[in-house]
């Protein structure tokens, strides 16, 4: 319900519960804040409370949106949210590293450092020496471990600084086959990063 007319919802109503022998639904609605039970036909069993649904509206404005990613076509007369900076490839962040007004998704060379970013080696920060000091195919710019080869660039810890680098031990949260137990994680851990053993729990999720 919009009592103001602004288009914006003020008020709704919804089903929170049915009471199967008395054949009636709960409504909840906020203009009185009061739960009303109402006859109406059964359509559901059980007795259980739980909110069934509600919508709420607001008001609709023009939007040509060929990749709906929130953000409109440029120069499609009536629009008025605001314009893509990549119009045909989804890319709700509108992420721009280089200001060009051409989006980082539908930018040949996103950084603008003259190399395409198919062949970048770090493709959203300007490099253009192209320098990689551990052979990995990943910047040094943008490499979390840059003189350490780890081309998955992992960080269980999300400090920025990779898995093979860290210094610090990395207790996964994965859940490993029985088989796979017969030592502690941490010793499959410790031999993977200094002693080259195998990588521990490949497969576990």
């Amino acid at each position: 319900m919009d009592t103001e007319g602004d288009g914006w919802t003020d008020h709704f109503v919804t089903a929170i519960g049915y009471d199967e022998a008395r054949q009636e639904y709960g409504i909840y609605d906020t203009w009185d804040h009061n739960v009303h039970w109402y006859k109406w036909r059964k359509i559901a069993s059980g007795s259980e409370w739980g909110v069934f649904g509600v919508t709420t509206f607001g008001p609709q404005i023009a939007c040509v949106d060929s990749d709906s990613d929130g953000y409109g076509d440029p120069e499609q007369a009536g629009n008025q949210c605001p314009d893509d900076n990549c119009p045909a490839i989804a890319n709700s962040d509108q992420g721009d590293v280089d200001g060009d007004l051409l989006g980082n998704s539908c930018d040949p060379d996103a950084d603008a450092d003259a190399i395409a970013n198919a062949l970048d080696n770090c493709w959203l920060v300007g490099n253009p020496e192209q320098e990689d000091s551990d052979a990995d195919s990943v910047g040094n710019l943008c490499d979390n471990c840059p003189n350490v080869g780890n081309s998955q660039q992992r960080d269980e810890d999300y400090d920025g600084v990779g898995d093979l680098c860290d210094g610090k031990l990395h207790i996964y949260s994965r859940s490993c086959p029985d088989a796979y137990l017969g030592k502690p994680y941490y010793f499959h851990l410790i031999n993977y990063i200094f002693a080259g053993g195998p990588q521990p729990c490949a497969d576990c999720k």
